[in-house]
């Protein structure tokens, strides 16, 4: 088979549209989870940070946390870039978790979506020397009764 100009020029086409096509595909979502430290006494909160790549909505399910650790506070964030004309999105997720009792324990796989992040190990100790056993957290709550910062 002999190729032709007319011939050559439409698999040029069709081989180059192919390549704008794959180029053109979002990348695979990935997740991954990482704490701040990987150990830390019974009385002190310890960071866990999920971030996805990706333009996925898909809210963690973090029930698998419960039975160890109870959930202090969340922080997310987003953020969007656009270089060279390619798009790319990275969501976060900043749990603060206080340990429910010491010893070596793993966070679970977390699902968000379809995937999952890895699993992983934290050390949990005794309170430190020189607290009272008795000594009692103090939390509280603040509010704002404005909408604005600035009038």
């Amino acid at each position: 088979m002999k190729l032709t100009a007319t011939n050559r020029f439409q698999v040029f086409q069709a081989l180059f549209a192919l390549v704008l096509l794959v180029v053109s595909l979002p990348a695979p979502a990935g997740v991954t989870a990482r704490l701040s430290t990987p150990q830390t006494s019974i009385d002190q909160p310890v960071s866990l940070s999920l971030e996805s790549d990706g333009e996925g909505d898909e809210n963690p399910d973090l029930s698998v946390l419960e039975k160890d650790f109870e959930i202090l506070g969340r922080a997310t964030q987003q953020s969007i870039s656009i270089i060279n004309g390619k798009m790319s999105s990275k969501r976060s997720l900043v749990l603060t978790l206080l340990p429910k009792h010491t010893g070596s324990l793993t966070i679970p796989p977390i699902p968000v979506g379809k995937e999952k992040t890895q699993a992983l190990e934290l050390k949990v100790g005794e309170q430190p020397a020189g607290k009272p056993a008795d000594a009692q957290e103090a939390r509280g709550v603040l509010s704002l009764n404005r909408t604005k910062a600035y009038p």
